[in-house]
């Protein structure tokens, strides 16, 4: 459990209407197909279930809810899209907050001479392709997941090894 004024405290970095400890929001970040986290589930471990969901937009944000876990001794979960299955975004401790980015989702800026883009973590393979190609450009790959996967979670997870990777290399290669 996460205590009260730890909990006002992350209210006052990312907004009271973006952070959560009902029991129905936090059951549903808690969830993934993943064989062991079913078991999990089956067993009724306490630990599949964060004790908070944050969900900040900016990096400022993101920089004083982890300045707060730091202090507090919390465990942070960073969580995509939460399209694997892999058990990455499930608790396994107590005192876990889940940091979903999803308001991180914008496009900073794409370089076209230089062919780079900067972009929040919640910016889908779907999103960065669509504005590439309005430009002439072509990312170079599709993930190894869903287009509406989060580009940088993804390369991130799994390396970025796309079908392409053999020409155009690993996506994990062009994340900085």
């Amino acid at each position: 459990m996460i205590e009260p004024h730890v909990i006002s405290a992350m209210r006052e970095v990312v907004g009271a209407d973006w952070v959560s400890d009902d029991i129905v929001v936090r059951q549903a970040y808690g969830r993934d197909p993943h064989p062991s986290i079913t078991l999990r589930k089956f067993k009724k471990d306490p630990l599949t279930i964060p004790d908070l969901v944050v969900i900040p937009s900016t990096t400022e944000e993101v920089q004083g809810v982890m300045r707060l876990a730091n202090r507090y001794g919390l465990n942070v979960i960073p969580m995509g899209s939460g399209n694997n299955l892999t058990g990455f975004c499930i608790p396994s401790r107590s005192r876990s907050i889940t940091l979903d980015l999803k308001r991180m989702n914008r496009i900073l800026e794409i370089d076209e001479e230089n062919k780079v883009i900067r972009m929040q973590p919640w910016v889908s393979y779907a999103r960065v392709q669509t504005e590439t190609m309005k430009r002439g450009l072509w990312n170079g790959g599709c993930p190894a997941a869903p287009a509406s996967n989060n580009l940088i979670s993804n390369c991130l997870a799994y390396g970025g090894d796309w079908q392409t990777s053999l020409a155009y290399g690993l996506g994990i290669r062009g994340i900085l």
